[in-house]
């Protein structure tokens, strides 16, 4: 191996993976990558961040990882730019900084890279930095929405579903919910399934309102896992199935949902799919009623009990 830059990054990464007759050995990459970071290669930059990001092949150290990062940066390498911003956003190796956040999720639009577009539509959207602006927060969105970027759909979705900032338009918001479920993004399947299940722009279909709450539900979404559970328990769409409906409500109530709470709790009351417990009906209503869930809340009154 010679001293010639390009070639020392070359094998460290060739470390880094390893194959193609090279052993991969993750400290030897970690070594090169710091010599060439020393000598101010922007990709080595990178990658010797990492490592200290993860602890990969030394000790982890994220004051070294902004370090490196914003000398990745500096020399121009679009993933030193973006996680930079990250790491000024989260206060991550450094006190917390979002006027440098902004700065540079700015930079990473200018190198090409497309997850500044989410960022600047929330820093617009939610008035952090800069003077709020739902207008610019929106055209953001939309350049993210162009390189279908499930996070930038999924705004724009819900600004036509709630009205921020432009007139309510159902059948737009579903345009995007569409697109975002087109890119696995699992949020979208239950407006989508809620559309069908209400009649909201879509003719009204349980069937196909179920297929889309179970799709979600499948990806580990917990409002789709409440919403199928919901479908098993009542027989919409679907066959009644109690026992599996309990099996969704204990998925989506481990992920703190409010709703799946309840009905466990109305399951385990009623013995709905599993063997009655008062006592963990109750355990489960003041779960829900402890997320202000206005089901659980009447449940525990009527029971005579404090939330």
């Amino acid at each position: 191996l010679n001293n010639n830059r390009d070639s020392i990054e070359g094998m460290a990464y060739a470390y880094h993976e390893g194959g193609g007759g090279v052993e991969k050995d993750q400290t030897k990459a970690f070594e090169l990558w710091r010599k060439s970071a020393r000598a101010s290669q922007q990709h080595a930059c990178y990658w010797l961040a990492r490592c200290y990001e993860y602890g990969i092949a030394t000790t982890k150290n994220l004051t070294k990882a902004f370090h490196w990062y914003k000398r990745g940066a500096e020399l121009n390498n679009p993933a030193s730019i973006d996680r930079l911003a990250w790491f000024y956003q989260e206060g991550i190796g450094r006190p917390k900084d979002l006027p440098k956040a902004l700065k540079y999720w700015r930079k990473t639009v200018e190198v090409g890279l497309t997850t500044g577009f989410y960022w600047l539509g929330h820093y617009y959207e939610n008035g952090k930095v800069v003077t709020k602006d739902l207008e610019k927060a929106r055209a953001w969105y939309e350049r993210g929405a162009k390189h279908n970027i499930n996070s930038c759909l999924d705004r724009l979705a819900i600004i036509y579903q709630d009205g921020l900032g432009v007139r309510k338009n159902k059948a737009k918001s579903l345009e995007y919910w569409q697109k975002a479920a087109a890119g696995k993004w699992e949020h979208a399947y239950f407006w989508i399934g809620d559309a069908y299940l209400n009649g909201s722009v879509y003719k009204k279909d349980l069937t196909e309102a179920v297929k889309w709450f179970r799709t979600g539900a499948e990806m580990g979404n917990a409002i789709c896992q409440n919403s199928f559970g919901h479908a098993l328990l009542l027989g919409y769409g679907v066959e009644k199935d109690s026992k599996k409906a309990v099996e969704w409500f204990k998925k989506a109530s481990a992920q703190n949902n409010e709703h799946a709470c309840f009905w466990l709790g109305h399951c385990y009351e009623n013995g709905y799919g599993i063997k009655k417990s008062l006592r963990s009906a109750i355990f489960w209503y003041r779960k829900g009623a402890s997320f202000k869930n206005p089901a659980s809340i009447d449940a525990l009154k009527r029971l005579k009990l404090s939330p």
